[in-house]
């Protein structure tokens, strides 16, 4: 996921962390740097997801909820959060994979979007 972010023309350095959770993945986006506004210290404008490989740009949404798409599990979805804002230290975004159900895995594949590039 990082290389992926990283060959978006809008995202600079970034650092990616994966944890497993209960039915699901978390990921944490550490935004080192920001291509472009290298002098900005305010918020960074959300990444978001799409689960549709036919998605064009303003499709692409924070939650998942009600979408199959390309992700597999019972009530499979994808969150996008921002638990750290950039003006609490640099900017940290999250996604998150999970399925509803205690004994259900997570499979499949996802699109990331930033400043109207895709991964």
């Amino acid at each position: 996921m990082k290389l992926a972010l990283q060959d978006l023309p809008s995202i600079g350095l970034v650092s990616v962390s994966r944890k497993v959770k209960a039915n699901g993945h978390v990921w944490r986006v550490t935004f080192l740097s920001q291509i472009g506004h290298e002098s900005w210290f305010g918020d960074l404008s959300l990444l978001t997801v799409s689960v549709f490989d036919t998605d064009v740009i303003n499709d692409f949404v924070l939650d998942t909820s009600g979408m199959s798409g390309t992700l597999l599990g019972t009530n499979a979805k994808l969150l996008v959060e921002n638990p750290v804002r950039s003006f609490n230290g640099f900017e940290q975004q999250s996604i998150e994979t999970y399925c509803s159900s205690g004994g259900s895995t997570i499979d499949g594949s996802f699109t990331l979007s930033f400043e109207g590039k895709t991964s």
